[in-house]
């Protein structure tokens, strides 16, 4: 390549290199999804078994009516069912890419 006026020069290839801000800017989102998921998933947690202490309390108790305390025992027993089965599914996917 010639410039005007004169000598060549050579061609400098430029290679993008990533910016290591950008990186750990990224690795500290996800991080911070993480989090933000582990806080969600441990509320859901506690908000289903205090459900469920009082719904098996009244069942026990004797309580009359119990149609209520069944349907949120079966709630509570399909979610943490689908917990796990996520659970487990996911931790097979990273058990065939390792």
């Amino acid at each position: 390549m010639r410039r005007r006026g004169g000598s060549p020069r050579k061609a400098v290839r430029q290679t993008h290199k990533p910016h290591t801000q950008d990186i750990t800017y990224f690795e500290n989102s996800m991080k911070g999804s993480d989090n933000i998921k582990t806080i969600v998933l441990t509320a859901v947690v506690v908000l289903l078994l205090a459900l469920d202490w009082a719904a098996l309390h009244d069942i026990l108790k004797g309580e009359p009516d119990l149609y209520l305390e069944y349907a949120i025992v079966m709630f509570s027993m399909i979610v943490f069912g689908v917990m796990i089965f996520i659970t487990l599914k996911r931790k097979n996917k990273r058990a065939n890419i390792a």
